[in-house]
This record gives C-alpha cells, structure tokens and sequence, in this order.
C-alpha cells in the first residue's frame, strides 16, 4: 500500500477561474479591484492575496465570508474534475488517499462529493482544519509519520511550492505538469505527469 496526497486546485480540479471570479466579485463590494489571484492559487492562502492587494485588515473576513458563499453557490459554473481524475482515484483505491491543500474545510468537501463520490480520503489537511496550516509541509509531514516510511508517501501537486514542501518533508514528489505550475518557477520533482493516467505507471 502506498500513501497518496493531493493538492487539489490546479491537480484534481479545474478551478482556478472560481476561485478568481468570486475573490474579485467580494473584494469588489468593499471597492476594490485587485490582481495577483491566478499565480498565487496554491501558494498564498487567500487571506494573504489580499494583504497583497493591501485590502484594509478589518475588511479581509468579510471579503473572505462572501467569498465563501460566492464560491459554494456557483462553483458549478467553471469548475470542472481534471480529465481522467475519477477514474484514476477509482483504481487507486486499495491505496491510502489523501488531501493536502490551503482550501477551506467546508469548501474541500463539498468539491470532493461533488466531483469524486464514493472515493475515500483517509487524510483531509486543508488551510483552516484540523489545524491553521501555513505550510504544506506540516502536514505532509504527519502523514509521512503516520505511514512509518516516508518512501511510500507521493504527494501530487501543480505548483513549485507543492513540490518544495513534498521535500522538506521527506516525501517523492509528483509534479502535474498540466496544472497552474511552470518550470519557469524553478519546480523540481521526482515524477512529472503530463495527464492524470500517467499516475497510475509511476505507482504500479
């Protein structure tokens, strides 16, 4: 059995047009207009794109709450499963699967009952619960403890801070190079995928 973990904007989902419609949406009933969302997606939370954007501390929960709702309420417009994701989870499934992402609890689970029904996540890490993560790596951490032996643990993600946290917590790093991430960035990684199918050569 292998540990398997998963950010999730950018790898399992095709999302990154809600999470920029809606940021801007909210922000812009506190009249700003504000920039910078797409290339931070995964790698900022998103209370830290806002300070980016120099919104007034005091106004960055309420953005955050409408953001929220925005996003729950419409997220079915243009967010999609990356192809091959579901059927991918499916033959993993003898696996321990996992989530590792700065998305909000509640926003993470309704995606994942949303786009992969049935498919069981023993690990849920998300940027507020179980616990305020500021790192990826934290977590990844934990789960490489929990497994007793960081070698079978992979952690899938898009971005060049994915890939940096997967090895500072001593797990094999998986880049999705289909996702929101450039080498450009300077990524390293120990697999690449072009598509999620090719998941299933590197872990058989």
């Amino acid at each position: 059995m292998k540990y398997i973990i998963f950010d999730v904007d950018g790898t399992l989902l095709n999302s990154d047009a809600s999470i920029v419609r809606c940021l801007k949406e909210s922000s812009r009933k506190y009249g700003y207009e504000i920039s910078h969302i797409r290339e931070n997606i995964g790698v900022k939370k998103l209370e830290d794109i806002l300070r980016l954007n120099k919104i007034d501390e005091k106004l960055i929960p309420l953005i955050i709450d409408d953001y929220k709702r925005c996003y729950e309420e419409t997220f079915h417009i243009d967010t999609t499963p990356v192809d091959g994701s579901y059927e991918v989870l499916k033959d993993l499934h003898e696996n321990s699967l996992g989530i590792v992402t700065f998305k909000y609890y509640k926003l993470t689970k309704i995606l994942l009952d949303r786009f992969f029904p049935g498919i069981n996540f023993n690990y849920i890490y998300c940027g507020d619960f179980p616990f305020k993560m500021t790192d990826k790596s934290e977590a990844l951490s934990i789960i490489a403890e929990n497994s007793g032996n960081p070698e079978i643990v992979y952690y899938v993600g898009d971005r060049k801070e994915d890939m940096d946290a997967a090895a500072r917590a001593g797990v094999k790093r998986i880049w999705a190079s289909f996702g929101l991430g450039s080498l450009d960035e300077g990524i390293t990684y120990d697999y690449k995928i072009n598509n999620f199918r090719e998941l299933l050569d590197i872990l058989r």
